[in-house]
């Protein structure tokens, strides 16, 4: 797809450019959001949190590299809109850019995820833990099936694979170093990595949302994240696993939009 190709698509969806409008209108107060989280999960001032959101930001090789991939893969055009997001917390990168930030604020030796195709998340993580010069990133996924050469809009990443492709897919090349895929089941893989890591600094959560995996997720991923550490996870709105995950072990919320953060107490301890 090129500019004149994209010009006409919105000039044909004027919801599109309305929609476009508002999110710039609401940025900035997201934006604030989005940094008062990152100080008060990490203790970090909000102007180093706003820092590293825009060191990320205005990484143009990198963006670049990740937007390429997607442009070749799906049906996907890049706006400048797409590092906003909706009050529903739907985002392209918005999120994206909080976990570049958290890694580069506290600067993790061992992150554990789950989900993360087609990677865009994986992506900024392994950006920022390349920016650290340390840090490894563990991401247990269950691809999605082949789109069997079904040219996919970019919301559909999560729901299908691109032909020949698998989980990851968007991820640069050279970030791959400090990445390990675990193919499989997070009910089955999950457990057997921690107890192989032992300890992590960060746990994700972004795979199944339903109320019974999130909970189990969190409850198995809590005693291995070092106290200190932060757990994370997306889609928080859909139902109430993570405001009562976080009761039931006391943390604070460091909520923002769709995602839920919260650390581990000091003197919480693991099993």
């Amino acid at each position: 797809m090129n500019w004149i190709e994209a010009a006409g698509i919105a000039l044909r969806r004027p919801r599109m450019i309305a929609n476009r409008a508002r999110l710039m209108l609401q940025y900035g107060r997201f934006r604030r959001l989005r940094n008062d989280s990152l100080s008060r999960l990490t203790g970090a001032s909000i102007a180093e949190a706003d820092h590293f959101c825009g060191e990320v930001e205005h990484d143009r090789g990198f963006t670049a590299d990740v937007r390429g991939r997607y442009r070749e893969h799906v049906r996907y055009f890049p706006f400048p809109t797409d590092f906003m997001v909706a009050p529903d917390g739907s985002t392209m990168f918005f999120s994206c850019v909080a976990l570049y930030a958290l890694t580069r604020i506290v600067r993790p030796e061992r992150i554990v995820e789950t989900g993360g195709t087609p990677g865009k998340s994986s992506s900024f993580i392994l950006r920022a833990l390349e920016r650290n010069g340390a840090g490894h990133l563990w991401t247990v996924d269950l691809a999605p099936p082949s789109a069997d050469g079904r040219e996919l809009n970019p919301c559909e990443g999560h729901s299908f694979t691109p032909h020949g492709l698998t989980s990851g897919w968007a991820i640069p090349s050279a970030l791959l170093e400090r990445h390990t895929v675990v193919s499989g089941d997070a009910r089955e893989k999950l457990p057997p990595l921690l107890q192989s890591l032992g300890s992590i600094d960060i746990f994700i959560h972004d795979s199944d949302h339903s109320h019974e995996h999130m909970m189990w997720e969190f409850e198995v991923a809590f005693p291995y994240v070092r106290p200190g550490g932060v757990i994370w996870s997306d889609d928080i709105l859909g139902n109430s696993a993570w405001p009562h995950f976080c009761r039931s072990h006391g943390l604070e919320q460091c909520d923002f939009t769709s995602q839920g953060a919260a650390r581990k107490r000091e003197s919480s301890f693991g099993r």
